[in-house]
């Protein structure tokens, strides 16, 4: 999906539900993040952050 650009002053406010559904899908997703990058090392890691953010940033352009 292209980004818009948009760019919003105030932040968003999550309902009680909105809460309860990101919880529900940020929780997992966290773990099995933590558990595919759980063999690398911390420079490992560093470096697998640094190679994704010029990734994203290609991607922006």
């Amino acid at each position: 999906m292209p980004r818009t650009g948009i760019q919003f002053d105030t932040p968003a406010v999550l309902t009680g539900a909105g809460f309860a559904l990101a919880k529900r899908i940020v929780v997992p997703h966290v773990a099995t993040e933590e558990r595919l990058v759980g063999a690398l090392s911390p420079a490992e890691r560093a470096e697998l952050r640094r190679l994704l953010a010029k990734i994203g940033r290609s991607k922006s352009r």
